[in-house]
Parts: C-alpha cells; sequence; structure tokens
C-alpha cells in the first residue's frame, strides 16, 4: 500500500470537528466512492484500492473517543500526516470531482477540476497523478510530466509519478530506454505493494518488447527478401539470421513468463503474439536453409543431363546423316536444358 499523504479527516472530506455521526456518514459515502473505482485499470484502480484501505483505517480511529483524541493530538504536531486539507463551508473537494469526470470519461472537465484541485490541495500527490494522467490522455505530455515531477517532489516514495513519466517517455517519444528506466524506480518505490510491483513488472515488459522489436526488425533487415538466387552468402545470412531470431524469442519468452501469476491481458497478448510470429519466421527459414541445402550445390545432377545429352550428340553427328545430326542436337540440348533448370539455383519468393 502506497503511503498515505492526506489526514483521515481529507480523506473523508469532513472537518476535524465533526461529530461521530456525520463520520460515520461520510465513512459510508467515501467507501462506496473509492470501492466503484477499484475497478479501474492501472495507477487509478490501485489508489482507490489504497483509499479504501485508508477509510477503513479511519473507521478504526475516527469512531474511537480514545483513538480519535490520540489522532487529533498528533496531527495538531504535524505526524499525523504531510497535508491536513479539509473543506471549509461548502467548498466542493475538486479532487472528488477531477475523479468524477474522469470515470465519465468527460477529459476536458476532469482537467478544469483537477487543476482546482492541485490548487485546492497543493500537497496532495494523488491530485498531481491525476491531473498528469488526464493530461497525458489529452496529449499534453508537457503538462503530464510537469504533474509527475510536482508529484515526485511532494513525495519521492510515490510509484504512480514514475508510472506518469515512464508513460509519458513511451507516448510523447517513443523512447522506451527512458520509459523502462523509469517503470523500473516505480518497481523500486513499491515497497512490497504486490499491485505495485505487478503493475511496474507489466510496464517494464511492454518498454522491453518495444526494444527487441527494433532489434527484430534489424534482424529481418538481413534476411533475404522479394526473389533471390541461393548462395554461399545467402545460406550464411539464413544461419545468422535464424541465430539471432531464436535468441530473441527466449527474450521475449522470459518477458511473458516474468509478468507473473496475473498479467495485464494486453501485454500478455502483446508478447504471446510476438513470439508467435517468431516462430513462423524461423520455420520459414529451417524450410530455406533445407532447400538450399539440397539445390545449392547440385552439380552432378546437371552433370548427370549432360553426359547423356553429349552421347546423343556424338552419336547423331557419327551417323553421317543432316537429319540425324540436327535431332541428336536438338534432344541433347533439350537434355540439357531438363538437367539445368531441375539443378541449377533456383530463384525463390521470402
Amino acid at each position: 500500500m502506497a503511503e498515505r499523504t492526506e489526514s483521515y479527516y481529507t480523506i473523508l472530506t469532513v472537518e476535524p470537528t465533526a461529530d461521530a455521526d456525520d463520520i460515520a456518514a461520510a465513512i459510508k459515502k467515501a467507501r462506496n466512492l473509492w470501492t466503484t473505482r477499484m475497478a479501474k485499470p492501472g495507477a487509478l484502480g490501485d489508489k482507490a484500492r489504497d483509499y479504501v484501505n485508508w477509510i477503513n483505517d479511519a473507521e478504526t480511529i475516527l469512531l474511537d473517543p480514545a483513538k480519535r483524541a490520540n489522532y487529533d493530538q498528533e496531527l495538531a504536531g504535524g505526524t499525523a500526516a504531510k497535508t491536513n486539507w479539509a473543506p471549509k463551508d461548502d467548498e466542493p473537494n475538486w479532487l472528488d470531482r477531477a475523479w468524477r469526470y474522469y470515470e465519465e470519461d468527460d477529459l476536458d472537465l476532469a482537467q478544469a477540476a483537477a487543476r482546482k484541485a492541485t490548487t485546492q490541495q497543493p500537497k496532495n500527490t494523488t491530485a498531481w497523478v491525476l491531473a498528469g494522467e488526464i493530461s497525458r490522455l489529452k496529449g499534453q505530455f508537457k503538462s503530464a510530466n510537469e504533474a509527475a515531477y510536482e508529484a515526485m517532489l511532494l513525495d519521492e516514495e510515490n510509484p504512480w509519478a514514475y508510472e506518469l513519466r515512464g508513460n509519458v517517455f513511451m507516448m510523447a517519444s517513443g523512447d522506451p530506454a527512458n520509459a523502462l528506466e523509469q517503470f523500473q524506480k516505480m518497481e523500486q518505490k513499491a515497497h512490497g505493494n504486490p499491485v505495485v510491483i505487478q503493475a511496474a513488472k507489466g510496464h517494464q515488459a511492454m518498454a522491453q518488447s518495444i526494444l527487441l522489436d527494433r532489434q527484430l526488425n534489424a534482424v529481418e533487415a538481413t534476411l533475404p527478401n522479394g526473389s533471390f538466387a541461393y548462395s554461399e552468402a545467402v545460406m550464411q545470412r539464413l544461419a545468422t539470421g535464424k541465430s539471432r531470431l531464436t535468441d530473441l524469442r527466449s527474450q521475449y519468452a522470459a518477458l511473458l513468463q516474468g509478468l507473473g501469476p496475473d498479467p495485464d491481458p494486453y501485454t500478455r497478448d502483446s508478447l504471446t503474439k510476438d513470439i508467435k510470429n517468431i516462430d513462423s519466421e524461423l520455420s520459414e527459414i529451417d524450410r530455406l536453409i533445407a532447400d538450399g541445402n539440397t539445390r545449392v550445390t547440385r552439380w552432378f545432377g546437371v552433370i548427370k543431363w549432360l553426359v547423356p545429352a553429349i552421347i546423343v550428340l556424338i552419336i547423331g553427328f557419327s551417323i553421317h546423316n543432316a537429319g540425324a545430326a540436327i535431332i541428336g542436337l536438338l534432344v541433347a540440348v533439350g537434355l540439357g536444358a531438363i538437367g539445368w533448370v531441375s539443378n541449377s539455383k533456383p530463384k525463390w519468393k521470402w
């Protein structure tokens, strides 16, 4: 579970002076709200799970007079949470508004509310991460990156800020190497949280698969393409290509294996597809190599056809008859052509 950066009163959106009945009602409302958000994929769903846990903790503490008194004393001393925002009068909680608009897929309103949330609750890392995620989805990568920086400055141990930066690298500049570094830091900041670790590993696998895709494209560029004639150089390229593809397949398989027992379906399916494509290419290379091994050096087959052709030619000319000589010549040419066509280096389609 991520570190809590808000007071229990802030999480429940009640004043610290609220009575037990108001707190109980706020707990019920907040629990219903955050429970529905747990179904969200990625960081937002994980954050919702954290909030549900914090709401359960708030119920244990705030509805027990003795525990609440101790908590209020800690809060007054600044040790209970890093931020102590609570709504004043009829002031709306803009973070809740931003979440609601986000869930309704109204990114314009969600972004407007998120901006107000970061002003209203500037020390709330969740507000900054949500604002950044909305900006990322709208293609505003500079704003998304700035929001991630703000979250990191508030809490260097917040894994979701690193996830946000990694996703920006992936989408904005197609930079899987830097994205991978951020996703690795995300896993380091998980502090044993299995949900965060699982998400981080999925992101890492996608970034690494893109890097492997680039290597795969480089290998495919060295293989025979279009029409080609077998030669020793072509056979060497096929053998080298097979070796490199086999190594890449092992790396893709290792990524798939490393996803764990409950992987992200998109990442799992993407890696599975990559492996199947490589298997198909390896099968085709094996076929080409087998064909090349039997056809590249079949000069003996050509000679077997040329010998009878020469014999027929000699016999035709030895008869001292023009017709027989012509027939012998045609038969000899025909036999030689058959031998050459059936045994010389053929052209194949890749």
